[in-house]
């Protein structure tokens, strides 16, 4: 362990690269399916599209092509990040955290913490409020665009990776869904919570790119706010505007 590796913190045994990955594709594992460790840390495993991802400081590469997302979230609420964890695992998904190398197991890459991951919902995923939401669409055949996803910042006050000890704002762009074919079609969305811990969130519409972006900032552990933690479904599709009913 060089002289960087020691300024760490107490006890820590991880490098930060200095270095948010953002929007990162794969597939997340089920085998090693997500789970609680002892110490409270989620941890799940990616399998990215570009392989580059894997490389740590020296160029090596995470021998088991997989890279490891963890965080340890706010006390008590590990369940529900877990929990949606679990419904994305074998699916392909979109990650963003902090690089940090695991010194302790020959400079593994891993994001940790882990900021978000989210997924586009296949139809047999969406809960009931989509599906009474879907019944109000006047173009059956409009393209609906549904994502669940998962944020949280780190609850660890020491001895984490650098970037634990952060806050950080979180954007995700959702691209519009194909046009429905009725006459001048709006687009229509709602967001639903299943867990909100200190998060507030906003949505910027970009038309003209074409595009929802959502943006929540995840605080840190010693913030007056405390951790957070954000778990939520997502719904958007065109629509006939009421005037034009």
């Amino acid at each position: 362990m060089g002289f960087l590796d020691s300024l760490m913190g107490k006890g820590g045994k991880w490098f930060d690269c200095g270095k948010n990955l953002s929007a990162v594709s794969g597939t997340l594992s089920r085998l090693p399916a997500p789970r609680i460790g002892e110490d409270g840390v989620v941890s799940a495993h990616l399998v990215p599209d570009d392989k580059s991802v894997l490389a740590n400081r020296n160029g090596k590469r995470n021998q088991n092509d997989m890279l490891e997302l963890k965080v340890q979230p706010p006390p008590n609420r590990a369940q529900a990040f877990l929990d949606a964890l679990k419904s994305m695992a074998d699916k392909k998904v979109m990650v963003s955290g902090a690089l940090v190398n695991d010194d302790a197991k020959e400079g593994k890459a891993e994001l940790y913490p882990v900021d978000a991951v989210w997924m586009r919902l296949p139809v047999d995923m969406y809960p009931e409020w989509m599906k009474g939401m879907m019944t109000t669409m006047k173009d059956p055949n409009a393209e609906v665009h549904a994502f669940r996803l998962a944020a949280a910042s780190d609850a660890r006050k020491g001895g984490v990776p650098a970037p634990a000890a952060s806050a950080r704002k979180i954007r995700i762009n959702f691209p519009y869904p194909a046009k429905a074919n009725v006459p001048n079609p709006e687009i229509k969305y709602e967001i639903k919570p299943t867990a909100n811990v200190n998060v507030d969130f906003q949505f910027n519409n970009e038309a003209i790119r074409e595009r929802m972006e959502l943006v929540f900032e995840l605080h840190e552990a010693k913030s007056q706010e405390g951790p957070s933690l954000f778990v939520a479904d997502f719904m958007m599709f065109w629509n006939q505007p009421m005037s034009n009913r």
